[in-house]
Parts: C-alpha cells; sequence; structure tokens
C-alpha cells in the first residue's frame, strides 16, 4: 500500500468553516474536501468535477499539524465592480436610486505564531493515498510531479487565492503497514473521534487539544454528503491515545509515522 506525503506552508491562511455566516469564521486546519481541492489544483483538474474521484470511497487522505499558528479578525470591504462608480467602495440600490457604502465583514484568518521570524509558516503534511482504479491515475501523476520538482498546474493556496503557498519534504512511502493495537500509542496525524477510544493521560501534558467539525465529502453537485468530527493538538505533537480501529505505520529509512486517515 503506497501513501503521498509532503508538507504543504504558507504565511496565511484561511479555511472558512461550512456553518459561518457573515462572519468568515476560519478552521485550525483545511478539511478534507479542501485538501482534494488543493490536489486537484496541483493536477490542473477543473473545478466541481472531481468530487467524485477523490470521494471516501476512492482515496483516502490525513493530515499533520505542523506549526502552532494563532487566529486573527481583520474587517474587509468586498467590492462587485459593474460600474466605474463601485470602485469607491459603494454599490448602486435601484430602489433607493443612489450609490450605498458597503458593510465591513469580519474575516478570520491563520497566522504563524511568530509571524516576523525568518522560515515561520502555517504549515500542514498531507497524506494522500489511492484505494481504487479510478483514483490511481491521479495518484501517480502526482507522486511524479513532486518527485520531479515540477510547478504545479495551478498556484497552491490555503483557502484564499490571495494566501499562497509552496509544498516541501515530499515522500512516498512504498509500503505502509495496518497495524492494531491494543496498547496506547502516540498517532502524529489528526485523528478522527470516531476512532478514539481513550486518551491514557500522562503523555498528553502541554498539549492544546482542539476538536473541529469538519467537511469530509462532497456529492458531484457539490453538496455535502459527510461531516465528522477531529482532534488535533495545536501545537503539532502527538498524542497519546488507545485506538479502537487501526492505525498506518509509515517507515522509510529513519522516517516513522503513525497516521489515521480522516472519515
Amino acid at each position: 500500500m503506497e501513501v503521498l506525503a509532503f508538507d504543504v506552508c504558507g504565511k496565511f491562511a484561511h479555511f472558512r468553516k461550512f456553518y459561518s455566516n457573515s462572519s468568515a469564521l476560519t478552521h485550525f486546519i483545511p478539511p478534507r474536501t479542501t485538501i482534494i481541492g488543493i490536489i486537484a489544483g496541483m493536477l490542473g483538474i477543473e473545478r466541481d468535477t472531481y468530487y467524485e474521484d477523490f470521494s471516501l470511497e476512492n482515496c483516502d487522505i490525513g493530515i499533520r499539524v505542523l506549526s502552532r499558528v494563532r487566529k486573527s479578525v481583520q474587517k474587509l470591504k468586498y467590492l462587485k465592480v459593474e460600474h466605474l462608480n463601485d470602485l469607491n467602495g459603494s454599490y448602486f440600490q435601484a430602489t433607493k436610486n443612489m450609490y450605498i457604502s458597503n458593510t465591513m465583514v469580519p474575516f478570520e484568518f491563520l497566522s504563524p505564531l511568530k509571524i516576523r521570524e525568518t522560515g515561520s509558516f502555517v504549515s500542514y503534511r498531507f497524506y494522500y493515498r489511492s484505494k481504487t482504479d479510478k483514483n490511481r491515475p491521479h495518484f501517480e501523476k502526482l507522486g511524479e510531479q513532486l518527485k520531479k520538482g515540477k510547478e504545479t498546474c495551478y498556484p497552491v493556496s490555503f483557502g484564499t487565492a490571495n494566501f499562497t503557498a509552496f509544498t516541501d519534504n515530499f515522500v512516498l512511502y512504498g509500503d505502509a503497514e495496518t497495524v492494531n493495537s491494543d496498547e496506547s500509542i502516540l498517532i502524529d496525524s489528526a485523528i478522527p473521534l470516531n476512532c478514539l477510544e481513550e486518551f491514557p493521560g500522562p503523555g498528553n501534558a502541554g498539549c492544546h487539544l482542539v476538536q473541529e467539525t469538519l467537511p469530509m465529502d462532497f456529492d458531484k453537485d457539490r453538496y455535502l454528503k459527510t461531516h465528522s468530527q477531529v482532534l488535533f493538538d495545536l501545537n503539532g505533537n502527538s498524542l497519546d491515545v488507545k485506538l479502537n480501529s487501526d492505525y498506518f505505520l509509515l517507515s522509510r529509512d529513519d522516517r516513522k509515522e503513525r497516521i489515521l486517515f480522516l472519515r
């Protein structure tokens, strides 16, 4: 069983919560639906055409937090420019036959904890496994692209187009092992809550635990099919847990990672 693993890093990120209203709130980590969108963009797949190819039935996606981030809020004024006068930050309201000032909208985003430090980024590690022949060509194309350091078809971004990002530290694990354990184990990736049996305790001292509800899968018309709760440490530490399901051991040379895929 092959698994692609690679880092994605950027200075800023915004992963909009699907249940938020006009206030654009963000998740701490990209949902599975965002990750498959990033991969599809890297491969140059047309928008809204890849949901079935990257469904839960056709591929597995995992994520690991690599850096501590913080949330900030700025108020933005979005412009809908249809006429020259719209450039002044107002819009024409036909019922009043006059220009009205736009409303300032709160926008929440992620940034590194120490943003001014060199090499400080919002960083995650993505894991990708193909499960069917339908998804396999995408897996092989992405592996070839990352291995040769080719430019992506579309620039990688963290949520919005102006929050650009880059990939790094690509590894192809050629023989990932499925492991079942009744003992507590250190898991490096985010953990689906339905896989969690219990926290043993002492191994998680100093962790900043976050639980979020994330969208997992779309149907072909972009309607949400599945969402689930996910647990992770905001500091990027591995979590010492007991599981009620198998985990995956990824090994290559001296590198070992124990992960779970989102579901």
